[in-house]
Formats: C-alpha cells, structure tokens, sequence
C-alpha cells in the first residue's frame, strides 16, 4: 500500500480529535510563563507517555520494523525534570488508560498520536525561549527534540508502507489512534490532585 495513502487516511480521519489534542497542548500558550507552569506541564506530558513509551518496548517485533530507540524520549522529559528539581519522578502520576499492545499495528497506531503532538515543540519551544530564555536553556531538551520531528514522521509513514497490507490493517490502525486521542484527551483534562514532587 503507498505510504501516501496511509497516512492521508490516518490524517484525514483522525482530524478532529487530532485538532482537539493539538488544542489541549498549545493551551499552554495562554497560561502564566512561570516556572510552575512549565514543570506542570512537563509533569502531565510524563505521565502519559512514559507508561505509553513501556508499553512500546513491550511490543513484540516492533523494534524490527521501527528504530524505537530514537522514540523514546521520555529519558529527556526526566533530564529536564530533574533539572527544575523533580529528581523522582516515580512519585509523579501516570495514565492508566495505556493497554497492552497486541500487535505491531496497534503499537503504530499510539505512536503516531505521540508524535503528531512533538510536532507542536517548535511552537511550545519558542514560546519558552522567548518567555524563559534561562529555564529554556536548562530544561527544555525534551521540546528542542522536535527538530527532528518531522523526520521522524516520515520515518513512521516508511514503516506504515512496509507493515500496512490492506483497508483491515489501516482500519485496525485507525482504530488505535482514535482510543490513543481518546485516552490522551482524558489525561490532559483530568485534575490531578495537589502534590508536591520537588526535592
């Protein structure tokens, strides 16, 4: 199947909620640029995609038809927590709304969804630098990662091209990111209670 095709119909059928989520994390943009908000943030991005990220590596075969390794980058999230004092970041909360992948597919399917919303970083990084120019040049590896962001795109379209046989196997990709949008959607609007995670 071309790889155009797949990710146009992944594109085109998920843009709503695509919309929603690019929504949710650009809102960062009209809250205070504080050092509190910053690790807030930082903070609700950890607790989804690191359980997301250890679901990945779980997949069977997934790392023979992707480089994960490059794709996981909640290693920079913990750097740059650390950097603004959160050095344990097993106290800090996380979706539990992250299944088990069964497949390949479905492990594909989640990854778009994370990496549709890196490609935001630009936007998020730029904000920081220019409202927080000395955290953005401490703590910010983890948004600074979206210079390679459109190449990892890509990299993902190569794979649904490879992995991708036929209109079940988009459906079934299809269908994971609707659940990931899903379950990132609840994530970002949920209250997490007041706690404190600053050594």
């Amino acid at each position: 199947m071309r790889l155009r095709a797949v990710l146009t119909r992944i594109d085109d059928q998920t843009s709503a909620p695509g919309a929603d989520a690019d929504a949710q994390r650009l809102a960062l943009l009209g809250e205070p640029a504080d050092l509190a908000t910053y690790r807030s943030f930082l903070v609700r991005l950890y607790g989804f995609e690191a359980p997301v990220e250890v679901a990945l590596q779980m997949t069977s075969n997934l790392n023979d038809v992707i480089d994960l390794r490059a794709r996981l980058h909640t290693r920079l999230l913990r750097s740059d927590l650390a950097a603004l004092g959160i050095v344990d970041v097993t106290a800090i909360e996380r979706c539990t709304l992250i299944p088990r992948f069964p497949d390949v597919l479905e492990a594909l399917g989640w990854m778009y969804v994370i990496e549709r919303g890196r490609m935001l970083h630009s936007i998020l990084h730029r904000h920081f630098q220019q409202k927080l120019p000395v955290l953005a040049a401490s703590a910010a590896t983890y948004l600074a990662s979206e210079r390679s962001a459109a190449r990892r795109m890509r990299e993902l379209g190569a794979t649904f091209e490879s992995v991708v046989r036929s209109d079940l196997d988009v459906d079934h990709v299809l269908h994971a990111t609707q659940v990931a949008f899903r379950a990132q959607a609840q994530w970002y609007a949920y209250e997490q209670p007041a706690q404190s995670h600053v050594a």
